[in-house]
C-alpha cells in the first residue's frame, strides 16, 4: 500500500504485476500492534494471525488512488488470510480508511525530505 501511495503522492504510475485481480487485506500496522496488544491483556495462547477479513485487489487500490498503472509480469493471486484468530479492536481501517490515513503519512513525510 505504501509504494501505490507513495506513486500518488509523487504522481507517477503505479507497476502491477500480473493482471491486478489478485487480492491482499490491506492493514495498518498500528491496528496489528492494536491486536497484539488486546492478545497480551487476555488468555489467547499460541500464535496469531491478524487481518481484517476484507480482500482488495491491487486493481482496487489503485482506482481508490485514482492512479494509473503500468503491467509488470505475473504475480500469486491472494494474499490474504483464510483463517483469522485475531482481529484488530474495533474501529481498525481496511482500505478505504487505512489508504487515507496511509496516504497522509506518505506525503508528510515526501513534504519532510523537500
Amino acid at each position: 500500500m505504501a509504494i501505490f501511495c507513495g506513486a500518488a503522492a509523487e504522481g507517477r504510475p503505479a507497476t502491477i504485476y500480473g493482471d491486478g485481480h489478485q487480492t491482499r487485506d490491506f492493514i495498518l500496522v498500528s491496528d496489528v500492534v492494536a491486536a497484539f496488544a488486546a492478545a497480551e491483556r487476555s488468555d489467547v495462547n499460541g500464535s496469531l494471525n491478524v487481518s481484517t477479513g476484507t480482500e482488495s485487489s491491487l486493481n482496487d487500490l489503485a482506482g481508490a488512488l485514482g492512479l494509473k498503472t503500468v503491467k509488470g509480469p505475473g504475480a500469486g493471486r491472494s494474499g490474504a488470510r483464510a483463517s483469522i484468530r485475531a482481529r484488530p479492536p474495533s474501529g481498525s481501517a481496511p482500505l478505504p480508511g487505512g489508504l487515507e490515513r496511509t496516504l497522509e503519512t506518505v506525503r508528510a513525510g515526501a513534504g519532510a525530505a523537500s
